[in-house]
């Protein structure tokens, strides 16, 4: 959502399909756990690190609006395959330093852990925008490595 600041969804819920990927009849919407978000948003702050809560009120100054992104919609429909009942914390990367991403991390556990919840992380990336020269980023072989090593696992 934003180049310089992790964004943190904040609203009671959000949701998105795929009907633009040929998919309509697939759609996710989830509680925001507002409660641990406020905590790891309040510890990152603390911390220097850049963040943001993402309301829409916020996000309509952009043209825009709380949505699940493809990345986090495909893993969340497998496991809503399987587990239902559960509230979600959604973080959008941003491109800050390696140090900022990984005090941001020490900081979800720490709330985790304050708030006594039980959580279990999710990261998604979508390496597949380098797997051909007329995709978005072009081709990377090392990244078709990597993903290739990932399956055979």
């Amino acid at each position: 959502m934003f180049q310089d600041a992790i964004a943190l969804g904040y609203e009671e819920e959000i949701y998105e399909d795929l009907k633009n990927f040929g998919a309509p009849n697939v759609s996710i919407e989830l509680p925001i756990h507002k409660t641990l978000t406020s905590r790891i948003y309040t510890l990152a702050y603390n911390e220097g690190i850049s963040v943001v809560m993402a309301t829409n009120a916020l996000l309509n100054q952009y043209n825009t609006s709380l949505f699940l992104d493809h990345g986090a919609i495909v893993p969340l429909y497998f496991i809503n395959k399987y587990y239902k009942g559960y509230k979600l914390v959604h973080i959008t990367y941003a491109a800050l330093s390696d140090i900022d991403l990984y005090k941001l991390g020490i900081e979800i556990n720490r709330a985790v852990k304050e708030l006594k919840e039980d959580a279990i992380f999710i990261a998604s990336g979508d390496l597949s925008h380098k797997l051909k020269e007329e995709g978005p980023y072009g081709y990377n072989v090392s990244v078709e490595k990597c993903l290739n090593n990932f399956l055979i696992m």
